[in-house]
């Protein structure tokens, strides 16, 4: 039987900090081997990871997380970046994202 459990704001970091890890051996614009944490700001993390303008992210977080949240909400939720970090996104998206096990 599944069950439906939502992600807790470390694993969604882990699976962003996966992500990077993955994108560095195939994007050579992708800075290697840099750490970022829940205090890492959203335009730090973008940066490090060569990631496109905050608009565009809701795409990347949406089909990453089974998400269906709109742009404009994204946005809202990314801005202003040199302040916002990624505690605040985790949490956000834990608090929206559902993981299917068994």
């Amino acid at each position: 039987m599944e069950s439906i459990k939502r992600y807790t704001p470390k694993e969604v970091l882990a699976k962003l900090q996966a992500n990077y890890l993955q994108e560095q051996q195939l994007d050579p614009e992708v800075e290697g081997y840099q750490e970022f944490t829940f205090e890492t700001t959203v335009r730090t993390w973008r940066d490090i990871c060569d990631l496109p303008e905050p608009y565009k992210l809701a795409g990347y977080f949406n089909q990453l997380f089974g998400l269906n949240i709109s742009v404009e909400k994204w946005i809202l939720i990314l801005q202003p970046e040199r302040i916002i970090n990624l505690r605040v996104i985790c949490e956000y998206i834990a608090n929206h994202a559902v993981k299917i096990t068994d």
